[in-house]
């Protein structure tokens, strides 16, 4: 009972993970389809963009499902209309009719309908309680009809789903649920299980839509949706108590009007314009907490005392669109069935965060259990404000004669962005070396000009309509351009020092720090408080290209029965990548660890890794992956569709995936893990086949009963050994021992 987990029964299309009962209905899941990723996936509602343009391939809303009249997902083989080859969702809303209709619902999902699944031996083996749900309500109603019948119509809908889910090692703090006293048995499970906090997740929806036709040439048409997400510990888990996560508020309201013009039997034209006012705020858990240093144990990485705060995050966005429909019989021959269209969005984002007392106090625990002071990280906060446009046209005619449909198709888009002017303030701690910053904002002068053109054919086997074979071409160009983030000075920044906790308070003081060991961000330290940056974009920045060919058979076995084959193949290219300029693949030295974590007692793993020499510093440079850089995408698409006759349906697919990168010899600088990705999958979510069988059947009484499998190769995970953490702002890297999907 969401978008997602219909997306989940869309042939091709990857989940990273699963919504078992609901328990996943109140956080966006990850999704891929043909070798893509998720960034190039587009959402609308009713036509009208809805896509996090801060967050691409993410939805700026939640929605309520019993709103929805239709789902359109497209995966591959896009006309010219659509501007992305990543997944295209279109949720199209209900509307009002010359009779009044609704529906209402109630649902109930509880802990005693769930199953207990850790076993004894899972037990045994450090399994306590998984993540279960602990209560889920899902209720709402939806009512349309005719104000004025055959002029003007009304439809309206409220839902609401109330989310309780348990987090595995996140527990109440109450005595019976902490220390000794806490259930620590396999026979007390359920006793276990009745200690754990609750996530709390609300999604709460508001759906209006008036429409209007005055005369039957000319249609209005309004649309308003309120969509409002409210989380109480976001981020909550063994390693983050209770003060660590965050409490997520974030109203969207949507507004969308629509005008349908029919010109004549010809022509008939249709425009729109919408605004989503995006955003939401990833706040501290406590108001007081912003005042408060976080703790942070090295060893453990466990978190405590205080959090961060993400955000407010404010991302509107406006868009202008008309497409026209233009029909022209016995023209060359053939019948033309015209489609072009132009689009205008603006998309602005703001964002900032803040981490609780300008400080974190980092530990370290002995083999002896004492927890010692041993580094202090200062922190200035971030704030962004980025610009960015898009502006889009296209054409296409399908020209139809005998058995042979032929499409061809053009699009052009610009789009554009700058860094617009913000402001952090100081930290307090150490507000010299981390002072604050007026930014008076910057441009790149960098734009993305792209063409993309579309073919394709169809053709009619045997003249019946029941055989059909189609093969096509598509260039699509990524959507956002991001350059903003480069120029920005005021990115989130971190200076860690070595620290003496002279007073042993466990807090931070500016006369306990010792040698600065690294930074982390945007930062001079010979200009700290400087409104420009050294880094720069390279103004030969070109935007990700996918070329796609397909090639299909479609044919009806039996009247609303029908079965397909589709080979799909995929290039992606013209990625964009940050280097640090001057840096080469000399400047990493290599280091030699041995991993001594009691798991891998039986073989000691030695790895070796690399990190940057000591004493650089490095600005950096946004520019274009070097050539022959490439991701290739091989895939098999087997169907088996079944309308609704006859009381039963079905919708099934098998699919077989094969998706390897490629990159020239010295085209990364760091050489860790290069040996084992040339040639290798590129992506950990790839699956190399997935199955999914979906079907119902009416039973008399309208009684209905439907069922869905879903199965696939599980995702690619390489054993890897985590190195310490590397200078210059590097982290710590995975090494791997082997290429991916070797076993």
């Amino acid at each position: 009972r969401d978008p997602w987990e219909i997306l989940k029964m869309t042939p091709g299309v990857v989940m990273t993970g699963i919504n078992v009962g609901g328990n996943r209905s109140g956080q966006q899941l990850g999704y891929a389809a043909h070798g893509g990723g998720q960034g190039n996936s587009m959402w609308n509602l009713d036509g009208a963009q809805t896509t996090d343009m801060a967050a691409t391939g993410a939805s700026a809303v939640y929605y309520d499902f019993d709103s929805f009249e239709e789902i359109q997902i497209t995966t591959g083989g896009s006309d010219a209309s659509i501007q992305t080859g990543g997944v295209n969702i279109n949720l199209i809303t209900k509307s009002g009719s010359n009779r009044f209709k609704g529906s209402g619902r109630y649902f109930l999902i509880d802990d005693k309908m769930q199953a207990q699944n850790v076993t004894r031996t899972l037990f045994d083996q450090g399994a306590e309680s998984g993540n279960p749900i602990q209560n889920i309500k899902d209720y709402g109603a939806e009512v349309g009809g005719p104000i004025v019948k055959d002029k003007l119509w009304f439809w309206g809908a409220y839902g609401k789903q109330d989310i309780k889910v348990g987090i595995l090692g996140f527990f109440n703090p109450t005595a019976q649920c902490t220390g000794s006293s806490r259930p620590s048995t396999f026979d007390q499970l359920d006793a276990i299980e009745a200690c754990l906090a609750t996530d709390l997740t609300v999604l709460e929806n508001y759906n209006a839509k008036l429409q209007f036709q005055p005369v039957s040439s000319h249609k209005f048409s309004f649309l308003y949706n309120y969509a409002d997400k409210v989380r109480n510990a976001r981020g909550a888990g063994p390693l983050n108590p209770p003060e660590t996560t965050f409490r997520q508020t974030g109203p969207v309201g949507t507004y969308k009007g629509t005008h349908n013009w029919i010109l004549s039997d010809r022509l008939a034209l249709e425009s729109a314009v919408t605004y989503v006012g995006g955003g939401f705020l990833l706040n501290f858990h406590e108001d007081a907490l912003a005042d408060v240093q976080r703790k942070f144990n090295i060893t453990t990485s466990l978190n405590s005392r205080s959090g961060s705060r993400s955000g407010p995050f404010d991302r509107p966005m406006t868009e202008a669109r008309t497409d026209a429909n233009y029909f022209a019989s016995n023209l060359l021959g053939g019948d033309h069935s015209i489609r072009f269209g132009v689009r205008w969005k603006d998309s602005p984002f703001d964002s900032g965060s803040h981490i609780g007392g300008f400080a974190t106090a980092r530990f370290r625990t002995l083999a002896t259990g004492q927890e010692v002071p041993s580094e202090a990280d200062l922190h200035r906060d971030a704030a962004t404000s980025t610009g960015m446009r898009v502006a889009s046209g296209y054409v296409s005619d399908s020209y139809s004669r005998g058995r042979v449909r032929l499409t061809l198709g053009l699009r052009f888009d610009y789009q554009d962005d700058e860094a617009k002017p913000s402001t952090v303030p100081a930290n307090t701690l150490i507000p010299t070396l981390l002072p604050g910053v007026n930014f008076p904002g910057a441009d790149s002068g960098v734009t993305y000009q792209d063409w993309s053109p579309r073919l394709s054919l169809t053709y009619d086997l045997f003249g019946t309509g029941k055989t059909v074979a189609k093969a096509s071409y598509a260039r699509y160009f990524g959507q956002g351009i991001f350059t903003a983030g480069t120029l920005n000075p005021v990115g989130a920044v971190t200076l860690r020092y070595t620290w003496t906790d002279t007073n042993r308070d466990e807090f931070v003081q500016a006369n306990e720090l010792g040698a600065l060991r690294q930074i982390i961000g945007n930062y001079n330290p010979a200009a700290p408080g400087s409104p420009t940056t050294q880094n720069t974009v390279d103004p030969d920045l070109k935007n990700d290209r996918t070329e796609e060919a397909i090639v299909s058979i479609d044919h009806e076995l039996a009247p609303q029965f029908g079965v397909g084959i589709a080979y799909i193949y995929r290039r992606y290219d013209q990625f964009n990548r940050t280097d640090r300029v001057g840096v080469s693949a000399a400047d990493f030295v290599p280091v030699t660890y041995v991993e001594r974590d009691a798991r891998f007692a039986s073989r000691t793993p030695s790895v070796t890794y690399f990190q940057l020499r000591p004493g650089l510093t490095w600005p950096t440079v946004l520019r274009r992956q070097e050539d022959p850089f490439y991701r290739r995408y091989h895939g098999i698409e087997l169907t088996a569709r079944k309308r609704m006759s006859r009381n039963w349906t079905l919708n099934s697919s098998l699919t077989l995936n094969r998706a390897l990168q490629y990159f020239p010899e010295g085209s990364f600088d760091d050489p860790t893990n290069v040996q084992f990705q040339h040639g290798e999958p590129g992506s950990p979510s790839d699956t190399r086949w997935l199955f999914k069988a979906g079907g119902g059947y009416a039973f008399p009484w309208a009684i209905n009963a439907s069922a869905y499998v879903n199965g696939r190769d599980g995702f690619l995970r390489n054993e890897t050994v985590q190195s310490p953490s590397r200078p210059g702002g590097l982290g710590r890297v995975n090494v791997m021992f082997e290429p991916q999907g070797v076993n």
